[in-house]
């Protein structure tokens, strides 16, 4: 079995029990600055829709976010003095190849080559190359993800 699709986790469980642990001695900064979605639910790219998963990628410095209710994957790259964010948005709402419908999940493989998305509502895990628009493929058809992981 390919390692890429090895590294896949799908389970039936709902996002929302899985459990949060915060430790009791954990603190919050208090000079935190809101890098995404920082204005009211919507459809623009300053905005979001029920986002349901983030992956941060230290390497590229970028935050990409499963917007559910507006079927896309918005990247916020981080700029040098870290105040900014330029968004990029990967938004294609149906279910040809280049489209989502209801994403749910995302992340990066290790080589930061590919974008990996747990394509709900299309019952599929997508992998979307980040080098080249063109390279999009269902990797494992027929499967509602709600999780997705992979080791490095």
């Amino acid at each position: 079995m390919n390692k890429l699709y090895k590294n896949f986790y799908s389970t039936k469980t709902n996002l929302a029990s899985s459990p949060i642990y915060i430790k009791a001695n954990m603190k919050w900064k208090q000079n935190a600055t809101t890098v995404a979605g920082e204005n009211e639910r919507g459809e623009k790219l300053n905005q979001f829709d029920h986002p349901h998963g983030i992956f941060i990628n230290h390497h590229q410095q970028s935050i990409y976010v499963a917007d559910w209710g507006n079927h896309r994957i918005v990247t916020w790259k981080l700029a040098k003095n870290n105040k900014e964010s330029i968004p990029v948005n990967f938004d294609a709402y149906g279910s040809k190849i280049y489209q989502l419908y209801g994403s749910v999940i995302v992340i990066v493989d290790e080589n930061s080559k590919f974008l990996i998305i747990s394509d709900i509502q299309n019952e599929r895990i997508v992998r979307w190359s980040l080098q080249n628009q063109q390279d999009k493929q269902i990797v494992i058809p027929n499967v509602k993800c709600y999780g997705l992981i992979v080791c490095f």
